[in-house]
């Protein structure tokens, strides 16, 4: 109670929410009883607005491998380094770059922390 969502469920604020607009929840709700009832209360009125409700919806913030295929589809860099990540969590994009035609040590560095490169 009192977020602005259970505020405008409650109409409590000059906006009201039409039939088909959508309401993405990119949250978990908090799994103790009185969230989760909050939770179903504030949900039960917004579904009573004709409102369409997505719940637990998340994104990680990382794309994946078809999404950088996509991506080096559509910049063809000269050069591919991966970093920020283990050796483990770099290697796929080394190995999808490789899949792409870009030559390992040619124009897919695989670096190690503190190397240097000359371009």
């Amino acid at each position: 109670p009192g977020s602005i969502l259970d505020r405008l469920a409650r109409n409590k604020l000059p906006f009201q929410f039409k039939p088909n607009d959508n309401i993405i929840f990119s949250s978990k709700t908090i799994p103790v009883p009185i969230s989760m009832a909050n939770k179903e209360q504030m949900d039960k009125r917004l579904k009573k607005t004709g409102a369409r409700l997505f719940d637990n919806v998340h994104v990680s913030g990382h794309c994946g491998r078809e999404d950088i295929r996509d991506l080096l589809t559509l910049i063809n860099p000269e050069n591919i380094i991966p970093f920020h990540g283990s050796m483990q969590q770099l290697i796929p994009l080394v190995e999808l770059a490789k899949e792409m035609g870009f030559r390992t040590g040619k124009e897919c560095h695989l670096m190690q922390d503190g190397q240097r490169l000359k371009l």
